[in-house]
């Protein structure tokens, strides 16, 4: 039975120490080139000669994406929330001033306390204090005059 090819070394050029694994075996040829081996080599671990690192080769390309996984369960249904409160539906107000003021007193008549957004026509949202007065009406204070419309709902 042939024996594998093994790799020759010079066993002149060794330092003796943790490089050298093995006793000299038996000859042997190399596969590439047919040369007989007459000289006995022994075999070395070429992982624990010193060395000097190679340069880092280029970046492989990326590999393709893998599949996408497969859709979790759905979750258990949650609780039915508590019913809110009673007031008028869909209502809506909108109240434009007639020129630029500090306060602005509205009469809307919706019936309850509105959610209440004062804007520019570019845009520029207004922060005023708001007194609703009653379910009808409300007053909004501002720092300075403004123009702007207020939008309640």
């Amino acid at each position: 039975m042939p024996t594998e090819p093994k790799p020759e070394v010079d066993i002149g050029l060794l330092q003796s120490g943790p490089g050298v694994v093995s006793s000299p075996g038996p000859t042997y040829s190399d596969a590439n080139f047919g040369v007989p081996n007459d000289q006995g080599q022994p075999e070395v671990d070429i992982a624990i000669l010193p060395g000097v690192p190679g340069q880092r080769g280029p970046q492989g390309i990326t590999g393709a994406t893998g599949a996408t996984g497969a859709t979790g369960a759905t979750g258990a249904t949650g609780a039915t929330g508590a019913t809110g409160a009673t007031g008028t539906s869909g209502g809506s107000f909108v109240y434009t001033p007639a020129d630029a003021r500090d306060t602005y007193t509205i009469t809307h008549n919706l019936g309850y306390q509105p959610n209440v957004m004062v804007v520019d026509s570019f845009g520029t949202e207004y922060l005023g204090q708001i007194i609703y007065t009653n379910s009808n009406s409300l007053t909004i204070t501002f720092t300075s005059a403004v123009y702007a419309t207020a939008y309640l709902s």
